[in-house]
């Protein structure tokens, strides 16, 4: 399949080109450069060249080109816009340089491989004719040189040497040392000023005056004091923060393949739980942060990027555009985002230009994936072995004379001993993945850009699946004096994703996956003849499930969705009075979806239907204005007030248009041509809301030492009734700073100790549009030979609905020892979401079967603790640790005076109904509810003593599943179900291990949870449905008393038709999910001076390289149908299987 439709071919080709010239816009603004010669060379070079009236810079670039000499200056400094005419023919580069720019009173000199060329000096020369009338003379470059160094003398390479107000820097190199060229100023009032920046030390601004070499020692940012962290509407020092707030840097996923941004958050953050519900390419995750707070309404966080609010759909950013996230937890930190802050705020910063010549990153890696692991199958005689033996057992327990008719006769098993096909290595491949990102970026102080583009390529393991995702992003930043600034930021994106039917929910036709499941190993993939063997082996007498050929359906099914996103957010900053200033926030958000699907009719699949074609075009916008208003009040250097107020609009907007036809005559059309298709259907639909808000914060210190918080939030929001549009949310934390005590200084033990807690109330308004309001929908009938079409009403009015409110309790510890080597962060939390919005059955006699109200509360708490250390910090040797862990407990308090409620819902073959879970208040949701295992029953003597009833007996044979009554009726059903398991870990965890030496590098990145159960559904086709295949575990089934307690019986399959706990397994697992192995090639090294390279670094990863878990089936990070129900957690059906990668990769740097 193409990446582009022919329809959007020509926007991506003005997109290709547009970029294009950005780049070398960009590239071609400040310096340049031509091939380098040795210097004794360069002056010899014979020119010929006529040119009348044009640019010195055009000039000098023509000559570059002729000559292949590198020309280095600056185009403002040597005004090269002047306009001059040159006439030379076959004369030496030198001469032509002496007639070029002696006139214009420009020197040069060579430098090993280049020409640099200066103003003269003041004084050099008289002024000519060819200076501009009123023009100042500038003064000659002064050479600066010096060393970097830390506190403790040792060289610092990599720091940043900028001249302040201009674009002109350098690094230090290896050693520290630096040299750089500085213009002298006409305007003795205006001094020259070096500002020196580095990760992790203080900036440092040095005035020249009449130095000219320099040792500057930069300070270790030991307390963080100047770490900045990005919360609602504004930033605050670390060292300030009153609320629960985790920051991931770009730093902590350097050299990993991430696909998603989700991803990112994965282990990372303490009370953060990240669940990739389908390893499918381009498939997104389930995120919680600090426990399940809703039954009805979403519980995903709220993201915001780049300031814009409720940006949905993370697959189509970049995630190597992310320059850091901040994870928002309490209600202090997500108070100001008021009605949708309830489930946690993450915040999105992307990579913005800093001040500095132009700086010019290329990375790429390129690897392989597989699948994780394989699940044990029967080979075609193992299976045919064990319906045999299910025909020969029922034969025996009935006590037939009658000749056994055999699944497989002998001869038929001797041939299936090498006849047998691997239907997973079938479906399954070894994959590649691509990513390869080029980014521009540089300014001054006044003005700085980022321009980054990207393309990632990955290839499922399933065959015929992958995903594309091409982007470009634009951001800019411009001061335009000390009062006013602005900064935008664009966003491009277009996605591909080919995908596979991995699980088809409530269907028995089941996905691809599961269908390797159970087809019989005996069937072939392929005919005689090369085609495809559409059905499954002994199918036709319905010994075997009517199933299809898994790989035909991968290789011939259609279903393409293209994105297509562009985001726009504009922000203008000025300063009114003296430290208050006035904020205004524009932002526009398009989204597109188009979905392309067939299903042929020469595939079982599609027999039914004689073909299906689908088209599917999705259209979401969306745009906010914020403004809002921060008065900063100092009343001495450790005392002072910050005030913010503000208000914003948000508007979404969502159409959608789906046609369907069926009954093709030919293939040949696909989804391009729906008039071929006799069967037709169409639908649209259109919806929107709009939120309007009203937000102050007040954060105050006193004394450095005690810290205020208060924050409140008016949210309006059109998804709500009548009456109750509008809700306030209201938050308070106090923090206090016990480092800064007399009395805790003096111990000289903690470099910072801090005691925060808070309290607020936020919202959750995530429930579909126009559930406040009465709905219809259509109905049709036929009338003789005419049909008719009419609308019912399918939802009364409901002008009190409102939304839910959570209310949360903090309480934290931050504390730094060891001049900040070792820091420790713990939290206890306390939630309580009330005024649920649930569905509860009504009256029949209001004509509806239930409504949505406010009802019942689910209370969250837990624990977390985040440690970070820096283990090894010498000259050559580091090591730093950083380690998470989390407890969290969640418990349904109230269902509206419901005992139990049955959620979770799935229908799946072997399944009846009741579902898997259940809510009951004091339990947990993710509460599993089914029967209790007990064992196998081993003889007839067994059953016949049981407490069973008689017509219950006569359901168990010997080897059979024994379920325990739980409620002594001497039956089983669905009235002996209870909780079997729990869904939700007891806890999950990450930690990161990263050593250096030198230029080497190995991070190691593990996570994990413990205390979960997953629900193997797997296992009833793989262990009990007879017309399935079997799993090896099979091969350890009861074949007699004493033979097993755990593995049933051949054939028992009848009695199994609900959930049980046999079917539970261990969800825990400790991952080795990430292993890097890099090389940073040192920037004072020949061959970095020879390239002129500014960083290169090559690196390799491992993913999900080793996995410690009892889990049986592909992964126990699963959660199949959690995507379309958030109370259907830890279910394992057909999922697409998890991959394990390794890349190689390459970062360069100019």
């Amino acid at each position: 399949m193409q990446f582009l439709p022919h329809s959007h071919r020509l926007l991506y080709r003005i997109m290709r080109i547009t970029v294009c010239q950005l780049l070398l816009a960009l590239l071609c603004s400040g310096l340049t450069l031509a091939r380098n010669v040795h210097a004794q060379e360069l002056l010899t070079r014979r020119v010929t060249l006529q040119v009348k009236e044009q640019s010195v810079k055009t000039i000098l670039t023509r000559l570059s080109k002729l000559t292949h000499v590198r020309f280095t200056y600056s185009s403002a400094l040597i005004r090269a816009e002047r306009k001059v005419t040159l006439n030379a023919s076959n004369q030496p580069l030198g001469e032509v340089l002496d007639e070029l720019l002696k006139p214009l009173k420009i020197e040069y000199r060579v430098e090993t491989d280049e020409v640099i060329l200066n103003r003269v000096p003041v004084g050099t020369l008289p002024h000519t004719n060819s200076d501009q009338a009123g023009s100042t003379p500038e003064a000659a470059d002064i050479t600066v040189s010096g060393t970097v160094t830390d506190e403790r003398g040792e060289a610092l390479p990599g720091v940043s040497i900028v001249v302040k107000g201009t674009s002109r820097g350098i690094t230090s190199d290896q050693k520290g040392n630096f040299q750089l060229n500085i213009p002298t100023r006409n305007n003795r009032d205006a001094e020259l000023v070096l500002v020196f920046s580095f990760v992790g030390y203080e900036s440092q601004e040095i005035t020249i005056g009449n130095q000219t070499v320099l040792k500057v020692s930069l300070k270790n940012d030991i307390k963080a004091l100047n770490e900045v962290v990005v919360v609602g509407y504004g930033t605050v020092k670390k060292t300030d923060l009153t609320g629960s707030v985790s920051s991931i840097s770009s730093k902590d996923i350097e050299s990993v393949p991430i696909a998603t941004t989700e991803q990112i958050l994965q282990g990372r953050a303490a009370g953060v739980v990240v669940t990739q519900n389908s390893s499918e390419p381009g498939s997104g995750a389930s995120i919680r942060i600090r426990g399940t707070n809703s039954i009805g309404a979403g519980n995903e966080p709220l993201f915001v990027i780049d300031g814009f609010a409720g940006a949905d759909n993370l697959t189509s950013i970049n995630p190597n555009d992310i320059d850091n996230i901040e994870i928002l937890k309490d209600a202090s930190a997500t108070a100001i985002y008021g009605a949708r802050g309830a489930n946690g705020v993450v915040i999105v910063t992307t990579k913005r230009g800093k001040a500095g010549a132009p700086r010019i990153d290329f990375e790429m890696y390129t690897g392989g994936q597989e699948i994780r692991k394989k699940i044990g199958l029967m080979d075609a005689f193992q299976y045919a072995t064990y319906r045999n033996e299910i025909l020969y057992n029922d034969s025996v327990y009935r006590q037939s004379t009658a000749p056994v008719m055999y699944f497989a006769s002998p001869n038929r098993l001797e041939y299936l001993k090498t006849n047998s096909t691997d239907w997973q290595d079938a479906l399954y491949r070894r994959s590649g993945l691509s990513n390869y990102q080029l980014s521009v970026s540089g300014g001054d102080d006044k003005t700085r850009y980022l321009i980054s583009g990207s393309f990632y390529n990955e290839n499922g393991v399933v065959i015929n699946s992958g995903f594309k995702r091409g982007s470009l992003r634009v951001n800019f930043d411009k001061t335009v004096n000390p009062r006013l600034k602005y900064g935008l930021t664009l966003l491009g994106t277009r996605t591909y994703n080919n995908r596979t039917q991995s699980v088809q929910p409530g269907s028995i036709v089941g996905g691809v996956v599961l269908n390797t499941f159970r087809i019989n190993p005996a069937t072939p993939v392929y005919n005689p003849d090369g085609t495809y063997n559409l059905y499954n082996v002994g199918a036709d007498n319905g010994d075997i499930d009517l199933i299809g050929n898994a790989v035909a359906y991968a290789e011939k099914v259609k279903d393409d969705t293209y994105i297509t996103r562009i985001n726009a957010n504009w922000f203008g900053e000025y300063e009114v009075l003296k430290n208050l200033k006035f904020r205004v926030n524009l932002g526009g958000d398009l989204f597109t979806s188009a979905r392309e699907a067939y299903i042929p009719s020469d595939i079982y699949e599609g027999t039914r239907d004689n073909g299906t074609a689908t088209r599917a075009i999705s259209n979401r916008y969306s745009w906010i204005n914020e403004n809002y208003l921060t008065y900063f009040l100092p009343f001495s250097q450790s005392t002072d007030l910050t005030l913010l107020a503000g208000a914003s609009w948000q508007l979404f907007n969502q159409r959608g248009t789906t046609a369907i036809g069926r009954n093709f005559f030919t293939n040949t059309f696909e989804d391009n041509n729906l008039s071929a298709a006799t069967g037709q259907e169409t639908s649209s639909s259109q919806s929107q809301n709009q939120i309007q808000s009203y937000f102050v914060r007040a954060n105050f210190k006193l004394n450095t030492k005690y810290l205020f918080t208060l924050t409140g939030r008016r949210d309006g929001s059109s998804r709500f009734g009548a009456n109750n549009r509008y809700g306030y949310f209201p938050s308070g934390a106090f923090a206090w700073r016990v480092s800064e005590e007399p009395w805790v200084k003096n111990l000289g033990l903690f470099d910072d100790l801090k005691v925060r807690t808070s309290y607020g109330i936020t919202g959750n308004q995530e429930i579909p549009n126009y559930n406040s309001t009465e709905a219809y929908s259509t109905r049709t009938a036929t009338y003789g030979a005419t049909r008719q079409i009419g609308a019912l009403q399918s939802r009364f009015n409901q002008p009190d609905l409102r939304w839910e409110k959570t209310a949360s309790f903090d309480v934290g510890l931050d504390i730094s020892v060891l001049k900040n080597r070792v820091g420790l962060v713990m939290d206890y939390y306390w939630k309580k979401t009330s005024d649920q919005l649930l569905n509860i059955e009504t009256q029949r006699a209001t004509g509806f079967s239930s409504v949505l109200i406010n009802a019942g509360s689910i209370e969250n708490r837990g624990f977390e603790f985040a440690l970070n250390t820096v283990n090894v910090d010498t000259r050559k040797v580091k090591w730093t640790t950083n380690a998470n862990i989390a407890f969290t407990r969640n418990k349904v308090l109230d269902l509206n005076g419901e005992k139990i409620r049955y959620v979770g819902a799935v229908n799946v073959a072997g399944i009846g109904n009741g579902g898997s879970g259940v809510l009951i208040p004091g339990e947990s949701i993710g509460s599993f509810y089914g029967l209790t295992f007990l064992g196998l029953w081993q003889t007839r003597e067994e059953i016949a003593a049981s407490s069973l009833t008689a017509n219950e007996k006569t359901r168990f044979r010997p080897g059979d599943p024994i379920f325990k009554d739980v409620n002594g009726d001497g039956k089983i059903d669905l009235n002996d179900r209870t909780i079997i398991g729990q869904a939700l870990p007891k806890f999950n965890y990450g930690m990161t291990n990263t050593v250096s030496y030198k230029g080497f590098s190995v991070s190691v990145f593990i996570n994990g949870v413990y205390g979960n159960s997953l629900l193997n559904l797997n296992r009833i086709d793989l262990e009990t449905q007879d017309n399935s295949n079997k799993s090896l575990r099979m091969l350890e089934r009861w074949n007699g008393p004493g033979t097993s307690n755990t593995v049933p019986r051949a054939g028992s399959g009848g009695v199994r038709r609900q959930v049980s706990s046999d079917l539970l397994e261990d969800g825990s697992y400790l991952r080795l999910k990430n292993l890097t192995l890099a090389y940073q090639v040192s920037a004072a090294s020949g061959f970095m001076r020879r390239l002129r390279l500014r960083n290169l670094k090559v690196y390799t990863t491992a993913t999900n390289l080793l996995t410690f878990t009892s889990y049986t089936g592909y992964d126990p990070e699963v959660s199949t149908f959690a995507a379309q129900n958030s109370l259907a957690l830890g279910i394992d059906y057909g999922s697409y299987p998890t991959i394990k990668s390794v890349i190689v990769g390459l970062k360069l740097g100019l």
